[in-house]
């Protein structure tokens, strides 16, 4: 079991007086004219008007077409009039309102940013940026505060966050192709870039330090990514998205308690509910595969390149494919040198062969897959000429081995889709009179045979749903569904965007939750300072005079050029490698099987008192690996099989929640789902492997 803080907050509005607000600040809430809905460019012409007009902190809310300013009490309240139609305007009391919320929330938000000198604008509230070396990029982390309407027995608010990427021009630039955007200004506040959204009035006192969202003809508008944790180094920890949100979060609601509101970080109880041993794979053994050979470059033969090893052999048959007749069910691996788009750079005149392979599989429903074995196609050769695109070394045979285990794994489940024999899959006693509905389709196993149709009504599905479990009157529960999704929406009923499980004990339903779980921060903090903390060769040497230390003084003496180094600097430079004193030293004096580094620690530990903690020892990132679950809030999130990685991790793991429309939640029958390696190469699924399943049979299709 592990206690862990998230990113989301709860506020307790019957203990919550606001005492110390409603003395010193007052909202007012001043309607949009009716007519504004049917503007077009609605939402971006109600924002360059606000911000052009409203000089205090201040919430749009779209959806009633309502503006809420903060003034300070006893200040008389601006009078606002839009396209010469005055605003009505009236006092905000709906404090004690948890459906009301969100407004007073996000005005303090504002209140909040501006009061420190942070990033503020009437749409987005920026928490982190980094300019590049040249200071014309700059990448952002924006965040949201979303409320959770649905849980109407407390007031719970989850933190968004978006990396994104901000654009220097200038006013000319501006003004011919971003005057309908929202402009930045680039200031800095103690050596820290700061974003300051601005009016059309002071662009010119910022000229060339405007900064934009790009447009596709600028470039690079690709995803931009913050490490969600990085444990490199004190300054990238502390430009890790985790330690930015926990940051932030911890002074939001330090300022927001000043207030006398009542709020604090929702916390989860986490228990771990898969065992590696329990991890399943596709079955493969026996497979036959046919290969075809598609490169450019035939200068190695295939058999050559396929000798995989012995342990894959025993999986699998290939078999080079001679003729162009493809048969029903047949498994085809094409080979390739290029990928889709190199191929039209250096071939305009030619059709691809893998697309005509793929019409041809297509209409004899054989199962296809692609692979490439020229490593200069995953990377940028726009200027490459083709006598040295194709003059290539290949990939390596672990690499290729991988890349061929998840083109295997991908051919057995499109061999499955096609003929609906699922005697590969595996879990089969759980799908048994179960319905998985996603994306308009149902997935179920009837006859002997895995089936996935399409949903063309309600009343069909309830047939379906009868058949295949044989529960009724679930179109009463669909509404229910329905409704609960869209409370204030008159939207006729729909499946197509629900992820649920329906037996006949149950109706359950899978949600995306944007919350995340968070480590001990401090703890690591801490962890990372010390071991970069810089210390005098001296303090590394040891005092005793056993074998080991003996032979580890020499090496300090005779090899260490340095006066200081930091732990992690004398590990980098001195201890990896075949010739580093990790391995020559401490790795031979082991009397069982451990990590030389953790021998090491220990060494300094006993011998010199330095004590330099694991950055993953105590279980700081222990729910990072495996699957997670809060049976209370019945919330779980999926971490990685073989742990934290080495340095840092892209991605912060997502919840999932799950919604019991009717009947009891069956752990045993729902998480082993999620504990096979096949989905995601050697790692844990976050949703039931079904739904992937219904996700390549509207690709294929």
């Amino acid at each position: 079991m592990k206690q862990r803080k998230t990113s989301s907050f709860i506020i307790d509005l019957n203990v919550s007086s606001f005492k110390n607000f409603i003395d010193g600040w007052k909202i007012y809430q001043y309607s949009l004219p009716a007519h504004l809905r049917f503007k077009k460019n609605y939402f971006g012409v109600l924002h360059n008007w606000a911000k052009s007009n409203i000089d205090f902190p201040y919430f749009l809310h779209f959806a009633t077409r309502k503006i809420y300013v903060l003034y300070e009490k006893g200040e008389a309240p601006e009078k606002y009039s839009f396209e010469d139609h005055a605003l009505s305007m009236e006092t905000f009391d709906g404090y004690k309102d948890a459906n009301q919320s969100h407004i007073w929330l996000k005005v303090l938000l504002a209140q909040y940013m501006e009061l420190n000198n942070s990033f503020i604008s009437s749409d987005s509230f920026y928490i982190h940026s980094e300019l590049n070396k040249d200071k014309t990029w700059a990448t952002v982390l924006k965040v949201n505060l979303k409320h959770d309407y649905k849980n109407t027995e407390s007031a719970v608010f989850n933190i968004e966050d978006t990396a994104t990427r901000l654009r220097r021009i200038n006013r000319e630039e501006y003004k011919r192709y971003y005057n309908r955007d929202i402009p930045y200004g680039l200031t800095y506040i103690n050596g820290t870039p700061f974003f300051k959204q601005l009016k059309k009035n002071e662009l010119e006192g910022f000229d060339s330090n405007i900064f934009v969202r790009p447009k596709p003809i600028s470039g690079n508008t690709s995803k931009t990514t913050i490490n969600f944790h990085s444990i490199m180094d004190e300054a990238h920890h502390e430009k890790s998205k985790s330690y930015i949100i926990q940051n932030f979060l911890s002074k939001f609601l330090k300022f927001l308690s000043k207030y006398d509101i009542s709020v604090w970080e929702k916390e989860l109880l986490l228990e771990r509910v898969d065992k590696k041993s329990d991890t399943e794979s596709l079955k493969t053994r026996n497979l036959k595969i046919s290969l075809i050979d598609g490169r450019k470059n035939r200068s190695i033969p295939l058999s050559e390149l396929f000798n995989v090893s012995k342990s894959l052999q025993q999986k699998i048959n290939i078999t080079e494919k001679k003729n162009d007749k493809l048969n029903p069910n047949e498994s085809l691996l094409f080979v390739m040198d290029y990928n889709k788009k190199d191929f039209k750079r250096y071939y305009p005149d030619e059709e691809d062969p893998y697309l005509k392979l793929t019409k041809a599989s297509s209409e004899a429903k054989a199962a296809k897959q692609g692979i490439c074995i020229n490593d200069l196609s995953f990377t940028d050769v726009d200027s490459l000429p083709s006598k040295d695109y194709f003059n290539y070394s290949g990939i390596n045979q672990k690499d290729l081995e991988r890349n061929l285990s998840i083109c295997i794994n991908q051919l057995i489940l499109k061999s499955i889709l096609l003929s609906g024999d699922y005697n590969y899959l595996p879990k089969i006693e759980i799908l048994k009179n179960k319905l998985f509905i996603y994306r308009g389709k149902a997935l179920y196993l009837t006859q002997g045979k895995l089936q996935i149709t399409d949903i063309d009504s309600f009343e069909e599905l309830e047939e379906l749903v009868h058949q295949v479990t044989g529960r009724n009157g679930v179109l009463e529960i669909f509404s229910e569904i329905h409704q609960y999704h869209n409370p204030f929406s008159k939207k006729e009923l729909e499946l197509t965007k629900f992820r649920l499980i329906i037996s006949q004990d149950s109706v359950i339903e899978l949600i995306d939750y944007p919350e995340r779980a968070f480590y001990d921060d401090n703890e690591l903090h801490n962890r990372i300072k010390n071991r970069n903390k810089k210390r005098s060769i001296a303090e590394f040497r040891a005092n005793e005079t056993s074998e080991l230390a003996l032979e580890y003084n020499e090496y300090i003496d005779n090899n260490i050029e340095e006066l200081s180094l930091s732990y992690e600097e004398l590990k980098a430079k001195y201890g990896k490698g075949e010739d580093g004193f990790l391995k020559t030293i401490f790795y031979n004096h082991q009397e069982r099987k451990t990590y030389a580094d953790t021998v090491f620690r220990k060494f300094l530990q006993e011998n010199k008192g330095i004590k330099i903690k694991g950055l993953k020892e105590d279980g700081i990132f222990a729910t990072h690996t495996g699957i997670w679950f809060d049976r209370s809030e019945m919330q779980y999130f999926v971490g990685r099989t073989h742990g934290y990685g080495k340095f840092k991790q892209d991605k912060g793991f997502q919840m999932k929640k799950i919604l019991v429309h009717s009947g009891q939640f069956n752990e045993k029958s729902f998480f082993p789902l999620l504990n096979i390696d096949f989905i995601r190469f050697k790692e844990l699924t976050v949703n039931p492997y079904p739904f992937k399943l219904i996700d390549m049979k509207i690709e294929m299709d």
